[in-house]
């Protein structure tokens, strides 16, 4: 159950990654509504965000609820 419901959670984290990882996305890169290297930029910071929350905050909620 502790694998399982991370990799369920961080499923959903996939659209800031990469300019193709969502269906919008496209729409915004391929219009030139952001370049290339601003998505990566900001993906990757998003990405870091992301991972705090979940990690941090995510777990001890778990711990709260009892999951983990």
């Amino acid at each position: 159950m502790v694998a399982a419901l991370p990799l369920a959670y961080f499923s959903n984290l996939n659209a800031a990654m990469t300019h193709y990882g969502t269906g919008s996305a496209p729409v915004y890169f391929g219009a030139g509504y952001v370049s290339q290297n601003e998505w990566w930029r900001v993906g990757f910071v998003l990405s870091l965000v992301n991972l705090a929350v979940w990690l941090g905050v995510g777990s001890i909620w778990w711990k709260l609820v009892g999951i983990f």
